[in-house]
């Protein structure tokens, strides 16, 4: 049997965690100070009006249709920053569902193409969804003409390759991905993922003979 390990919510503590905020239950802490300490900064997140029972999403409240509803050649009309589009406005898709086309036998190179791609959820949906047991070489190639999206996508990636914490790998890219403000644990070590190892990565990526991974813009 395995078990996932969770980490103190509390600034600057590492230590294995067990102690669930008894509000929300989103967080975790070694001890009861850790929890006591970091309440002035998680009694933001604790007490959002999102965790409220009786919240309504916004197109519920306006009595619409939610925008992945909306059909794909209209503009969005929600979730927009100064103009852009920070997430997308549709599920995420595998594009290409083994299952129903090649089989999940399939062992031959691929090679994907997501132009415009937006937000990397349908590049997750199907990176995910490849078979365990695939023995072929997997080539992506991702673009946006939006360098903030491009920009973020890379920030993601990078964090993901380079961090060997797999729960804080979770927790700290959804932050990444969604949060309008990200918890001070989780910017402390992406932070310090980043600082030590973007460099190498980015050497690799400037390095033409490294066929496994390149940066093109």
């Amino acid at each position: 049997m395995s078990f996932i390990l969770f980490f103190c919510n509390a600034i600057n503590c590492a230590k294995e965690a067990n102690i669930p905020c008894e509000k929300c239950f989103l967080v975790q802490y070694c001890s009861p100070q850790c929890r006591d300490m970091h309440w002035s900064v998680h009694r933001w997140h604790c007490e959002c009006r999102y965790s409220d029972p009786s919240w309504r999403p916004r197109w519920d409240r306006e009595n619409r249709k939610p925008i992945f509803s909306e059909k794909l050649d209209e503009k969005p009309k929600y979730q927009r920053y100064h103009g852009k589009t920070l997430w997308g406005t549709t599920p995420a898709v595998d594009i290409l569902r083994l299952e129903s086309n090649e089989g999940l036998g399939h062992n031959e190179d691929l090679k994907l193409l997501f132009y415009c791609c937006g937000d990397l959820r349908n590049v997750m949906m199907t990176v995910n969804a490849i078979p365990d047991d695939y023995t072929g070489k997997f080539k992506i190639v991702i673009s946006d003409k939006d360098f903030d999206i491009v920009g973020r996508n890379f920030l993601i990636l990078a964090y993901l390759i380079a961090e060997t914490n797999v729960t804080l790998a979770t927790e700290n890219t959804i932050h990444l991905w969604y949060s309008a403000f990200v918890p001070e644990s989780a910017d402390t070590r992406i932070r310090q993922i980043l600082n030590r190892d973007v460099e190498g990565l980015l050497a690799r990526i400037a390095d033409s003979s490294d066929e496994e991974m390149y940066w093109h813009s």
